[in-house]
């Protein structure tokens, strides 16, 4: 017979002490996770390779979305915290230096929707 024992409760004090030590989770926890789970459950594009062209295309596209989601949260996270101003001469003179000259880049069309705010 197994003993009927309880669920350990922290109290109100000792939460406060895990909150305080634990650290925010953030999207890099969870690719992270994501990285992990790939490595032991579902790694096969990553060592094996597409099954086919269809896959890869969509796999680099998702990939693209993901990055892309990300940079525009960093972009206008910072713009929140200097001025727009600066944030638009930082993001126009790094375009003019570093950005390709092809017809679509992501961060010169997102320059183009920056000068409009």
């Amino acid at each position: 017979m197994r003993p009927n024992v309880s669920l350990p409760r922290l109290t109100p004090e000792e939460k406060l002490v895990v909150d305080k030590e634990e650290s925010p989770t953030t999207v890099i926890d969870y690719f992270y996770r994501l990285r992990i789970k790939t490595n032991y459950v579902d790694s096969s594009m990553f060592t094996d390779g597409p099954e086919n062209d269809q896959q890869s295309i969509q796999v680099r596209e998702d990939l693209n979305i993901i990055a892309g989601g990300n940079l525009l949260l960093a972009e206008l996270t910072v713009r929140n915290i200097v001025s727009h101003d600066v944030f638009f001469k930082w993001i126009n003179d790094w375009v003019r230096t570093n950005a390709p000259n092809y017809p679509t880049s992501a961060i010169r069309d997102r320059l183009q929707i920056y000068n409009q705010m």
